[in-house]
């Protein structure tokens, strides 16, 4: 059987259902298996094929994880096989291969950082706002971006604001999983600074999907304005001499982090972040830094 015939399926299908991110990934990962196998069947691919085509990525450049994603689609694209009859099931590769997971810790601003972002007025109108709207996704319970850019007036609550990761809309394990944050002042603050009028409660609150009509202008509205934020944000970055790369998505990892130095249950931190799993969070939370465990020694001895 044909993969080709399963993926070009599957992208159709999340190109009808508006899902545009995840039919680019699959088209990317298309791509990327047939440049290492021109004729991709499904009975081809064995766990020694698995092991084939990771070493191939890793020797052309690419990174664990990005492997990690492709394999995982393609595993989707098997598993819908097997489900369609085109494939049995004693021949799924997966069983004997385990794809893994990134344990690479992510980069976050820990207090200090927190804080000279937070002072940091900004010297042109776009650095202005690139700030705030960071500032906005971390006191958003570490808001991500697209969902920043989904907001609409009818998701506000008097002193909440409610709604459902974009990401997981579709999903089975956590669909139309609300979650719950509260209007910080300086969020409140933002959204009167930088955002539409009140008006309509299915108008977005920030400007960013203005005007969009299709799935795939506010998909490409939606990452034009990230990497225009993103590139300003590093050059601010740069300024406070931030020894990381100053980005919307440090917003998420940073929230994380300063709640699990701050003692909060990652229970509860997995359920700020809508995660399924205390495992996903894991990955999002920032191993401590040295001089916490500097003090974390010093106390051992502290009897008073």
């Amino acid at each position: 059987m044909d993969a080709t015939f399963l993926f070009d399926e599957y992208i159709h299908e999340c190109d009808k259902e508006d899902r545009i991110k995840t039919s680019k990934n699959m088209s990317c990962t298309m791509k990327s298996l047939k440049r290492y196998e021109s004729k991709l069947y499904l009975e081809d691919i064995t766990p020694t094929w698995l092991k084939g085509y990771k070493n191939y990525m890793l020797k052309e450049g690419h990174s664990a994880t990005t492997v990690q994603i492709y394999l995982r689609n393609l595993r989707t694209i098997f598993n819908r096989g097997i489900k369609g009859g085109f494939i049995s099931e004693k021949h799924y590769p997966f069983r004997n291969y385990t794809i893994g997971t990134s344990v690479k810790s992510k980069s976050v601003l820990y207090s200090p950082q927190l804080k000279q972002l937070w002072d940091y007025q900004g010297t042109t109108l776009r650095e202005k706002r690139a700030r705030d709207y960071w500032l906005f996704c971390y006191l958003g319970s570490g808001m991500n971006f697209k969902d920043f850019c989904y907001l609409k007036f009818k998701d506000l609550k008097a002193d909440t604001l409610s709604f459902v990761r974009e990401k997981t809309k579709r999903t089975n394990t956590i669909a139309d999983k609300q979650i719950i944050v509260y209007i910080h002042d300086e969020m409140r603050a933002i959204m009167e600074k930088w955002g539409n009028k009140p008006g309509n409660p299915d108008d977005y609150i920030f400007p960013v999907l203005n005007g969009c009509k299709t799935a795939i202008e506010k998909e490409n509205s939606r990452a034009t304005h990230q990497r225009m934020t993103n590139k300003t944000l590093n050059k601010i970055g740069k300024t406070l001499k931030f020894d990381v790369r100053l980005v919307l998505n440090l917003a998420r990892h940073s929230f994380a982090t300063h709640l699990k130095l701050s003692g909060t249950p990652t229970s509860f931190i997995t359920d700020a972040l809508g995660h399924s799993s205390s495992k996903t969070t894991e990955h999002y939370l920032k191993t401590i830094p040295d001089q916490k465990y500097k003090e974390i020694s010093d106390s051992l001895l502290s009897f008073n």
